[in-house]
């Protein structure tokens, strides 16, 4: 059988197969490389993509021609997640120590530092989201960490943190900054969702609801550090979610009981997801790389419309939909467009 067989016997017989497939999923599980485009936020005319130990690229998108690429700033290692509220762009460098950066987006294209790189608990999953003036990043098997920020996009010091289970890979917030969706270890490689209640005077976290979801967390094509599958894009009370078969739509109209309205298989593994207008696109890699562009008027009904191909070889792990065009972050192959 051999020493490293052997030892796999005795780990699975002492902790059981599921935390055996936890812990070689967690070590074998691709990383993004520097220059790898793996997050993509949009604002406006702008998409702004995360290239890891690069930093980030500001790309036009109705030409497809990069603006500029920014370095991570001084004392930060990367670019690996980014979120927008109002003018304000907050980058994570989301390998350990980690930090976080704000960008005015006042002058875009040309980003100002708004807050320099503070520390922040990262690992090995983490990603951030803000929103009505406070700011969270997962945290992964860390805390999950609540900071506020103000008019000039200046943080404040650690609010408060939480662990809403064995870890928490990716967080969602809300436009005011209310409530936050978080994705969550629950045992073994089964994950689900954390729908909790945010307050910054007093400050607090605190767990509102919790929904198991029919899925894995480590779908083939996500990447560490900042693009793990049970990624969720919101539009009103509706959250849809990236999984392991495709799309699943979640009611959030009562926080405390979330429900599952529906679950479709669009043909790929889901990575990542957004929503705009009704129209929900889903990415993945497994078992080929493809966008998939679902309607979602009716949320109980999704429905796919397109299935677009991506280039062979390529890691699809972000994707945001403009006004006139759907962008993806697609790893070595980086940044492509698709009109809508």
């Amino acid at each position: 059988m051999g020493l490293a067989g052997g030892a796999l016997c005795i780990i699975a017989a002492v902790l059981g197969w599921p935390w055996v497939a936890l812990a070689y999923a967690a070590a074998t599980y691709p990383v993004t490389g520097a220059g790898e485009a793996a997050n993509v936020v949009i604002d406006g005319r702008l998409a702004f993509v995360s290239l890891g130990e690069r930093g980030l690229e500001i790309v036009d998108i109705a030409s497809g021609k990069v603006l500029e690429i920014v370095p991570p700033p001084a004392s930060s290692e990367s670019v690996d997640d980014l979120a927008i509220a109002g003018r304000f762009l907050f980058a994570l460098d989301a390998r350990p120590p980690g930090h976080l950066s704000v960008f005015s987006l006042a002058n875009s294209p040309k980003l100002m530092l708004a807050s320099p790189p503070i520390e922040v608990a990262v690992g090995p999953f983490s990603g951030v989201s803000a929103g009505g003036g406070r700011v969270i990043v997962s945290g992964g098997t860390s805390l999950m960490s609540l900071r506020a920020y103000d008019s000039e996009g200046k943080l404040g010091p650690l609010l408060t943190e939480i662990d809403c289970g064995r870890g928490q890979p990716d967080v969602l917030m809300n436009p005011d900054g209310t409530r936050a969706f978080v994705s969550t270890h629950r045992r073994g490689p089964y994950f689900g969702l954390t729908s909790v209640r945010v307050a910054v005077s007093p400050p607090s976290i605190t767990k509102s609801g919790s929904l198991h979801l029919d899925t894995y967390g480590f779908t083939a094509g996500g990447a560490k550090p900042a693009s793990f599958p049970i990624e969720t894009a919101l539009e009103g009370d509706v959250l849809y979610v990236a999984t392991l078969r495709g799309l699943t739509v979640v009611s959030m109209v009562v926080p405390e009981q979330p429900s599952v309205l529906a679950t479709i298989d669009v043909g790929v593994k889901g990575v990542n997801v957004d929503v705009r207008n009704h129209l929900a696109a889903v990415v993945g890699s497994s078992p080929r790389p493809m966008l998939v562009l679902v309607d979602v008027s009716a949320p109980s009904s999704p429905r796919v419309l397109r299935s677009l191909p991506l280039p062979d070889g390529s890691r699809p792990t972000g994707v945001a939909i403009g006004a006139t065009h759907v962008v993806v972050a697609a790893g070595n192959r980086g940044v492509l467009r698709f009109p809508l």
